[in-house]
Formats: structure tokens, C-alpha cells, sequence
């Protein structure tokens, strides 16, 4: 199963839910709410790697649909130290490219 995720933030047929939307301060609570929510669902998640994208121990072979942040939750590392010791300057990868995760 891939866990997706659907939200509905508000109304814009609604003045004071369209202003609200439209406002950067708001935006960015939302935000933070949905990353709470996303970062609490993997945290309780067991999520198991196949034996088929695990090379070694320390490495992972990007596959269709991983994004660099679900693997970072996956292995309980921050994005930041995977984007570290992989030499990377965005969040972008490609099917087939090997990673080193941390220990």
C-alpha cells in the first residue's frame, strides 16, 4: 500500500475561508499542520523496505513513486543529513539512482 493524502483546506466559495487562504501566515500554519499530521502518521507507521530496493545496509535504490522525504522517514533520518552525505542541493532523484542512507 502507498499511503496518499487528500486535504481540504477550506471554502473559497466562503469570503472569510477565501481570505484566510489568500493570506501567507495562514498558509503556512496549514502547513505546518499537515507536516505535523504526515510526520506523525510515519512515525507510528511500520514502514518495511522489499529486499529488491535495499542494496546494502547502508545504501537504497530509488524506485517509482519514492520521494527523497518518505525515504528520509523511512530510515528515521532527517532530510537534511540524507541531502548531506549524498551530496545533493534539492530534493530531486531519479529511478534506479543509489543513495547512501545515514547510520
Amino acid at each position: 500500500d502507498i499511503p496518499s493524502i487528500l486535504i481540504e483546506t477550506a471554502f473559497i466559495s466562503n469570503k472569510k475561508e477565501e481570505a484566510k487562504l489568500r493570506s501567507s501566515r495562514h498558509q503556512s500554519k496549514v502547513a505546518k499542520a499537515i507536516m505535523k499530521g504526515v510526520k506523525a502518521y510515519f512515525a507510528k507507521q511500520n514502514v518495511p523496505s522489499t529486499p529488491t530496493s535495499r542494496i546494502a545496509k547502508s545504501t537504497y535504490k530509488i524506485k517509482k513513486g519514492d520521494t527523497l522525504y518518505a525515504i528520509a522517514m523511512r530510515h528515521r533520518v532527517s532530510l537534511s543529513s540524507l541531502k548531506k552525505l549524498n551530496k545533493m542541493q534539492t530534493s530531486q532523484i531519479r529511478i534506479g539512482q543509489v543513495i547512501r542512507i545515514p547510520s
